[in-house]
């Protein structure tokens, strides 16, 4: 099955959704409102993997995360969860955000939430913010786009390609992920790279609701690192995963108690 999306569909779902220290993620937000474990506590683990697990302990439906990072000493920040009762996805990622000051969060799609470094957007030098004149994928797998996304935006492949002196060839290494999964389709006109990623990602969130083996929303996860040797890549990105426990399970009872 081909799962279409638009630029529209990124650009025009919903504004920033606003954070502060005392009051927490807005929780008009009906996706920051979902109910999570009020278990659910970790200590010190890397930003994806803890988004990972809030994923994991959503009580309605899910969420996906776009996450762009900035390593520092080729690591992922860390961040501490205290479980509390009635906490809500909005929540959970405010007590993530007091501990990453120079991060943000927007609330994309009904299931989709992006973080990042404060001012991201704006900045002309992170590559994410490329301009793509036109993007089209035709039953294209998704994870192509979010593991490899240099490979399918010759725009994005030019720029990752260092500059030599006249007359070299120049090398450089990047890792290449799982290339597995569903086929989507998108056709995009004027927007970056981030916005790639997103429909990418946006596009996989109806096979939440298929039951056909393979199919499963994801998210993505770009990673920065400014201080690597000459020779490999500072840009580096891979799909993201963090869905329910057991969801598959669960969708499956709520699709039969419906069906009776």
């Amino acid at each position: 099955m081909l799962v279409r999306a638009s630029t529209s569909c990124i650009l025009s779902v919903f504004a920033i959704a606003a954070l502060s220290l005392t009051g927490g993620a807005d929780q008009k937000v009906p996706l920051l409102n979902n109910p999570i474990s009020s278990w659910i506590s970790f200590k010190s683990v890397p930003l994806s993997e803890a988004l990972s697990t809030l994923g994991q302990h959503v009580e309605d439906g899910f969420v996906l995360f776009g996450l762009e990072v900035k390593l520092e000493d080729g690591k992922e920040p860390t961040v501490t969860l205290e479980g509390q009762p009635g906490m809500k996805l909005g929540d959970a990622i405010t007590q993530v955000l007091k501990q990453l000051p120079d991060y943000e969060m927007e609330v994309v799609s009904d299931h989709l939430i992006n973080l990042r470094p404060s001012g991201a957007k704006q900045n002309p030098e992170n590559i994410l913010n490329l301009r793509v004149g036109k993007f089209d994928a035709v039953s294209m797998r998704a994870t192509m786009i979010l593991n490899t996304p240099w490979d399918v935006i010759p725009e994005l492949n030019e720029a990752l390609i260092p500059k030599g002196k006249p007359g070299e060839a120049p090398i450089f290494l990047i890792h290449r992920g799982y290339q597995g999964g569903s086929p989507i389709t998108l056709h995009l006109k004027d927007v970056m790279v981030r916005e790639i990623l997103n429909a990418a990602s946006k596009a996989t969130e109806p096979f939440y609701e298929m039951g056909e083996p393979g199919k499963a929303p994801s998210g993505w996860v770009y990673t920065f690192d400014p201080h690597l040797p000459k020779g490999y890549s500072q840009h580096a990105w891979r799909r993201h995963f963090g869905l329910p426990l057991g969801w598959r399970a669960v969708r499956d009872s709520k699709k039969n108690s419906k069906d009776k």
